[in-house]
């Protein structure tokens, strides 16, 4: 059966980094490649090749590396959710200032609340904001993780996720 999530940022890059894996974030990769599909803000791509962009800067990765990643990173089912720019002034900025988020992260949290999903995130301010929300889902860590479970998504409806595998 497949399962629909909001994937950030934050989530997607530590697939990158072979250092940055764990139980849990494999089990996302393993979802999506299983046929869970992750929705995302069309600012996903953009955060994605900036930090790809800071990476090989910075000599984290090489170029290679970081054209490797994205090609099996846009074979994933992974579907980008374009609003308007009306949307983020009226429903993303007004949520930003109640959560302390910036913009951009609660483009992501704006996203999981409007259509009902699980958010996968790293940030701890996102989770945070999630958590104190009424109609917000509920939230696993990844230290509650114990990989019986072959996806978070079964068990929760927010996933706070560490990750770090190439898909």
């Amino acid at each position: 059966m497949s399962e629909l999530f909001v994937l950030d940022s934050s989530v997607t890059l530590t697939w990158c980094f072979r250092s940055e894996r764990t139980p849990l974030s494999e089990a996302l990769l393993e979802d999506l490649l299983g046929g869970s599909v992750a929705l995302v803000p069309s600012l996903w791509a953009t955060e994605v090749a900036n930090v790809l962009v800071r990476s090989v800067r910075w000599r984290v990765i090489s170029p290679g590396q970081a054209e490797a990643f994205v090609g099996p990173l846009l074979s994933l089912p992974i579907e980008a959710e374009a609003s308007p720019p009306e949307h983020a002034l009226h429903e993303v900025r007004p949520l930003a200032l109640r959560t302390h988020l910036n913009a951009y992260d609660a483009t992501f949290l704006e996203l999981a609340h409007r259509f009902e999903l699980p958010l996968a995130t790293l940030d701890d301010a996102m989770s945070k904001a999630a958590r104190s929300g009424s109609s917000s889902p509920e939230v696993d860590s990844p230290e509650s993780y114990d990989g019986s479970q072959s996806s978070t998504m079964r068990e929760s409806t927010h996933v706070r996720a560490v990750a770090g595998a190439h898909p």
